[in-house]
């Protein structure tokens, strides 16, 4: 997954071809290439179907269901709440 600030889009590429598969237009909530560089932003669920990735500084989360690769949702953050999403 490559995070498009420009273009507000996620963009998912093939692992083994590096050609591109896929984009998700996000409007809002993306992840930011800074939160990517230090590995903080996106954790995928126990199950793996559900990817979490946060903003730095966006107080909000964005939920987005692997197999379709759609945003299935947003969970907004008190100001005051650390944002980061990462392993306990």
């Amino acid at each position: 997954m490559v995070v498009q600030e420009q273009l507000q889009t996620l963009a998912f590429y093939d692992a083994q071809t590096k050609q591109p598969v896929s984009q998700t237009k996000v409007p809002a909530g993306l992840p930011d290439q800074g939160a990517l560089r230090r590995r903080r932003p996106c954790r995928l669920t126990a199950d793996g179907r559900t990817l979490v990735a946060s903003r730095e500084f966006g107080h909000r989360l964005l939920r987005l269901d692997v197999a379709t690769r759609h945003v299935t949702g947003y969970l907004n953050l008190p100001h005051s709440a650390r944002q980061d999403v990462r392993d306990p």
